[in-house]
C-alpha cells in the first residue's frame, strides 16, 4: 500500500471516527444466544441472562486503530489525530509498521468507525498473537475492534483493529449483541440507542437491574442509522 492511499484511507476514517464516536461512551449489551433464546420463550421471570461492557472513545485512541507509527517530530497521538481532521497530514508524518499489521489494519478500518451500529458480537480475546494486546472484541466476521483497560482514563477504551472473523478470536458459543447505547462522555446516563435485536421491544423489555440503572429510559432516542 502506498503512503498516499493511506492517508486517504486514515483521513476518511478520522472523519468518521470525530462524527460517529469521538468523546461518546458505548454500551454493549451481549449474551448467549442460547440462553436468551430459552429466556425469551419461557416466562421471561427474573433478569435476562446479558452482560454489558462500556467502552469510552477519546482523541488520542485513534492513532492506536490504524496500526501506524507516527513520527519523532509529532508530539501526541492528540497532536496526530487534529493534524488529519485539519487534513494536514503528510507521508513524512508516519510510517507503517515493521510487522506488516499496519496496512491489515487500514484495509478495515474505515468500516469499523461505525462500531456501534454494526457489531454483531462480542468476547474475551482470545487468539495467542505475540503481536498483539487487547482484552476484549466486538465487530463482525469480516472484522473486529479490540478493547483494553486504561489506567490512565480509568475506563475501557480500543486500542486496535483485527482484519478478522471475530468468530476465531472469541470463545464458544460466540456472545451476540443485544443492543448498543452511546452517550455524551459527560452524560450521566445512556439516552440513545444505536442497535436492538429485533426481538427486543424497547417499550416492555426490562434489562439487568445494572443495565437498568445506567439507561435514561424517559429521554431515550432511538438512533439506528449505519
Amino acid at each position: 500500500m502506498e503512503k498516499a492511499t493511506a492517508i486517504g484511507i486514515i483521513s476518511r476514517s478520522a472523519q468518521l471516527y470525530k462524527k460517529h464516536l469521538e468523546d461518546k461512551v458505548v454500551l454493549f449489551v451481549y449474551g448467549s444466544p442460547q440462553e436468551m433464546k430459552n429466556y425469551m420463550n419461557s416466562s421471561m421471570e427474573g433478569e435476562p441472562p446479558l452482560k454489558f461492557y462500556e467502552a469510552t472513545f477519546l482523541r488520542r485512541n485513534f492513532v492506536h486503530l490504524t496500526g501506524i507509527r507516527k513520527a519523532k517530530h509529532i508530539k501526541s497521538s492528540i497532536q496526530f489525530y487534529e493534524k488529519i481532521i485539519d487534513k494536514k497530514l503528510k507521508e513524512t508524518d508516519f510510517d507503517f509498521s515493521e510487522d506488516g499489521t499496519t496496512v491489515q489494519k487500514l484495509e478495515i478500518l474505515e468500516c469499523l468507525m461505525k462500531i456501534k451500529t454494526t457489531a454483531a458480537m462480542f468476547g474475551d480475546y482470545t487468539n495467542a498473537d505475540p503481536k498483539l494486546y487487547t482484552e476484549k472484541v466486538s465487530g463482525t466476521t469480516n472484522g473486529c475492534m479490540g478493547f483494553v483497560y486504561s489506567k490512565q482514563d480509568k475506563t475501557n477504551v480500543p486500542n486496535t483493529v483485527l482484519n478478522k472473523d471475530i468468530r476465531e478470536i472469541i470463545p464458544k458459543p460466540n456472545n451476540k449483541i443485544y443492543a448498543i447505547f452511546y452517550k455524551d462522555i459527560k452524560k450521566n446516563k445512556f439516552c440513545n440507542i444505536s442497535k436492538l435485536e429485533r426481538d427486543i421491544d424497547f417499550t416492555t423489555f426490562i434489562f439487568t437491574s445494572e443495565i437498568e440503572k445506567r439507561i435514561d429510559r424517559e429521554n431515550i432516542i432511538l438512533d439506528f442509522k449505519k
